[in-house]
Order: C-alpha cells, then sequence, then structure tokens
C-alpha cells in the first residue's frame, strides 16, 4: 500500500456511439429489422420517406427499407411493399444460428416469432419426425432439422416451398428435409400417423385443419397449435377444437 500516493483526475474520452434514427429525427420512430431490410409501416408518405431518409442516414447495418402498402391478405398471407431504398424486396435473415433468404413480397415471414421458434426448436430431439403443416419458407423445419429431426414442410404457396428448399440447402440440413407444395389436408393420408411433432402456425384458421392434423400424428405426438383469442379465455376456444377433432376422427 502506498501511503504517500498522489491522486490524479484525467478528462475520459467521450464515447463515441452509434447514430440512430431518433438521433437525427424528432421523434423515435418505430420500425422492425429483418437482416439488412427496415420495415416500417406509415400511412404518411412524407413522414415514411423522412424515417427512410434518417434510417439509412443513421449507423444501422441497412440497405433496403420497406413501407407496408398493404395488410396481409389471401391465403398465401403476403402484402404489398413500397421500396423506399433498395434494390428489392428479397433479404437474408439470421435466427438463433439459421440463415433464411426469403422475399417479402412474396412469402409471408414475422421476425416477431422469432423467440417463440427457438423455444420450440429446442425441445425438439435428433430422430424425431416433425411436420409443419404451413412451413413458409423454413423458420421452424430448418431449426427442427438441425437439431437432427426428419422434417416435412407443407405451404401451399409455391414461392415458399421454394425457399424452404433453398434454406435447407444454406442450412446444411437438406437431407433432413421434405418440401411439398400443397394444400397439406391433400398430403395428410401419404404420413398417417408419421408425426412425433406438428406445428400448425396459422392463427384465426388453425382449427379448420385440426382433422389433418390427427391424421398426421402417432401415438406420441406433440401438436404445437397456434391461436389468437381474447384474454378473457385464451386457451379455451383452441382446446375445444383439438378435442372435438380429435372425437371426430375416433
Amino acid at each position: 500500500m502506498l501511503e504517500d500516493g498522489e491522486i490524479v483526475s484525467r478528462t475520459v474520452d467521450e464515447r463515441d456511439t452509434q447514430t440512430t434514427p431518433a438521433d437525427l429525427l424528432a421523434f423515435e420512430p418505430s420500425y422492425e429489422r429483418l437482416g439488412r431490410a427496415a420495415l416500417i409501416d406509415e400511412d404518411d408518405s412524407e413522414r415514411a420517406r423522412e424515417i427512410a431518409d434518417a434510417i439509412l442516414e443513421s449507423d444501422l447495418p441497412v440497405e433496403t427499407v420497406l413501407n407496408k402498402a398493404s395488410k396481409v391478405k389471401g391465403e398465401t398471407r403476403v402484402r404489398d411493399w413500397e421500396l423506399l431504398a433498395g434494390e428489392d424486396t428479397e433479404v437474408v435473415h439470421r435466427e438463433y444460428g439459421c440463415e433464411f433468404v426469403l422475399d417479402l413480397a412474396e412469402v409471408y415471414f414475422s421476425p416477431r416469432l422469432a423467440t417463440e421458434r427457438h423455444r420450440v426448436a429446442t425441445k425438439v430431439d435428433a430422430g424425431e419426425h416433425a411436420f409443419d403443416m404451413f412451413a413458409g419458407v423454413g423458420p421452424f423445419v430448418v431449426p427442427f432439422a438441425n437439431h437432427g429431426a426428419e422434417c416435412v414442410g407443407v405451404d401451399i404457396n409455391a414461392d415458399a416451398i421454394d425457399y424452404l428448399r433453398e434454406n435447407a440447402r444454406r442450412n446444411g440440413v437438406e437431407d433432413r428435409v421434405t418440401a411439398i407444395n400443397d394444400d397439406v389436408h391433400d398430403v395428410a393420408t401419404d404420413y398417417e400417423g408419421w408425426a412425433d411433432r406438428i406445428v400448425m402456425n396459422l392463427p384465426h384458421s388453425a382449427d379448420e385443419f385440426l382433422e389433418a392434423a390427427v391424421t398426421l400424428a402417432g401415438d406420441d405426438c406433440v401438436l404445437h397449435y397456434y391461436d389468437i383469442q381474447h384474454e378473457d379465455d385464451p386457451f379455451g376456444p383452441g382446446e375445444r377444437a383439438i378435442l372435438c377433432g380429435r372425437r371426430a376422427r375416433v
């Protein structure tokens, strides 16, 4: 211990911080990140342009800015986009060690479900038979296959299935992924009793496919059924629909 030590005061250099879009605007803009794209939802074209310019001028690693131009529509659940910056609507997204390429104008994809997809994937064991009834570009299928599962992904959108096959190749799991462009109603009998795990991520209308799910399910199958209900009874309608579907099959 120094008995005659001297306390010296020094000025600390100010740390450089990243410039955010909010630093360049008079408000905090709302946007989602998907790969090197930023997704905004603005009805006012001038405000949308202002936000896009601020995003590009900021230190965010973004090359493309897209503004939602319609709601999700049709049985393939795609939407229209206004391209405010960038070359096109195709993006590369990374999520929990997996890489996905997709075209937002051609397929449905939500980055908000990343944590839920990861939660489910961590429950998958090697050798399982996993069936995604509405597979999209593979955000459930690819990580399942990464965990060693044998996977089947079905989607009515041909573009989504093309991307699913590409994403399986990108992640080195194409040997464990079967991608089928079809209505799952027409596929279920080909995989009767095959599935150890089924994903039904189609809120509002998943109940219409429960008979197909029962056909697919093996004896100890785990069903991941997604629904949107009122907070007063969030699980009841889904539980009753599943029970009715099971009884109908019996």
